[in-house]
């Protein structure tokens, strides 16, 4: 049990090893068997045909306790393969502690979602008196699979445990799949109407109706920036539902990250100097990736971009993207309000926020990074970042496998 390792959220509902027959059958053959040389020996003395030396180098004494330290090693192992011999049922995963030999065990995993059918079978008078039997469990797989249990005590008792099991998961999953679907469809239609209002709003402040006067568009201008942002989270959140859910569609195109970041630094530079922060950006040539292009420069890159300028009150913020040894990596380095140590733990899970983010940006929803994070494992990448505590700055950096190695 020691060795078992439960999934989060995984719990255990039925543990059994087999019936105690299976044990007692061969350790009364054991046993038995451990008798006959000392029903000899005594056969033998009392005929009187043991020669009289024997008794006098105390052969039958050594060979007697010989034979019983055999017999002792028998039984210990035995028992020791008996006892480690388990069938574990959790809410996810039907597993299989074979143990073969004393030093020698198989451990044999089943999802409780791939099991078709149980079946039980009694072969005898023995059998249905100590209520024991086989179970064979039919899996679903390339091939049919199966897992067989002899020796299993009770076996309808455990049959049954093992169907519910099936059968909750089955039920979950049916509900997890309208949930998600529920929420893609209410997000796409959130998102349709913020993306109306967005072009309603930037049509508005660039004039496409005519002049306005400057409280009318700094108005509008504002507004389109909250939509704008209302747009980016519902995207953080689909992204990170898909993921999860394994939904998560991405492309597989080989492109180069230089001009996509050099597009969106241009792009936030305006806002950066508005705020009398100096961006800029380096690039050590080509830097080909094999991704969705899409996803990434909207959902990573642009993120982290905004980000640095929302959380940089003064300062700078470099931005540098290079290739090393067949990886690509983007690093954005900033003068902003920096993290606590304890905010590196929290900071890509769902909702999380560094301790000082909130007094810049109350209105975080704190799925952004979060939402990152998943694209970049989808890609088989990775993230990390480094901050010497409030106010020193934050520095993440997001590698890539280059073109090549995704092959």
């Amino acid at each position: 049990m020691s060795e078992l390792e439960l999934q989060p959220g995984e719990e255990i509902i039925l543990l059994f090893r087999k019936h105690w027959v299976m044990f007692a059958l061969p350790a009364l053959s054991i046993f038995v068997t451990g008798l006959i040389p000392f029903a000899l020996a005594a056969y033998t003395s009392v005929m009187g045909v043991t020669p009289e030396f024997m008794y006098k180098m105390h052969i039958p004494v050594l060979a007697s306790l010989w034979w019983l330290i055999v017999l002792w090693c028998s039984l210990a192992v035995l028992w020791t393969n008996y006892y480690l011999d388990l069938w574990i049922v959790t809410n996810r995963r039907i597993i299989n502690i074979d143990q073969i030999r004393l030093f020698n065990r198989n451990v044999s995993t089943w999802g409780i979602e791939r099991v078709q059918e149980v079946t039980v079978h009694t072969e005898n008078f023995w059998q249905t008196f100590f209520h024991y039997g086989t179970l064979q469990i039919q899996t679903a797989g390339p091939t049919d699979e199966y897992a067989r249990a002899s020796g299993v005590p009770h076996p309808e008792r455990v049959r049954e445990v093992i169907i519910a099991a099936t059968s909750r998961v089955g039920v979950l999953e049916e509900a997890n799949k309208n949930q998600e679907k529920l929420l893609h469809t209410v997000s796409h239609e959130v998102k349709s109407y913020l993306s109306k209002d967005a072009a309603a709003l930037a049509s508005i402040a660039e004039g496409d109706f005519g002049p306005v006067g400057d409280p009318v568009k700094k108005i509008a201008e504002n507004a389109l920036s909250e939509t704008r942002r209302g747009v980016s989270a519902v995207m953080d959140m689909l992204s990170e539902t898909s993921a999860k859910t394994g939904s998560l569609q991405l492309s597989r195109n080989v492109f180069d990250l230089s001009p996509v970041v050099t597009e969106l630094v241009d792009q936030f530079r305006p806002i950066a100097e508005k705020k009398g922060l100096a961006l800029s950006s380096t690039y050590s040539g080509p830097c080909n990736v094999r991704g969705d292009e899409i996803k990434l420069r909207d959902l990573v890159f642009r993120n982290f971009i905004d980000n640095s300028i929302r959380y940089t009150p003064s300062g700078s913020i470099t931005i540098h993207l290079y290739e090393n040894d067949g990886n690509i990596f983007f690093s954005i380095a900033d003068t902003g309000v920096g993290l606590e140590e304890t905010d590196k733990t929290r900071l890509f899970t769902d909702g999380g926020h560094g301790t000082h983010s909130r007094d810049i940006n109350p209105e975080s929803t704190g799925f952004g990074l979060s939402s990152a994070k998943a694209i970049v494992d989808a890609h088989g990448g990775r993230i990390w970042v480094d901050s010497e505590g409030k106010n020193k700055g934050t520095t993440f950096v997001i590698g890539l496998p280059g073109a090549n190695k995704n092959v």
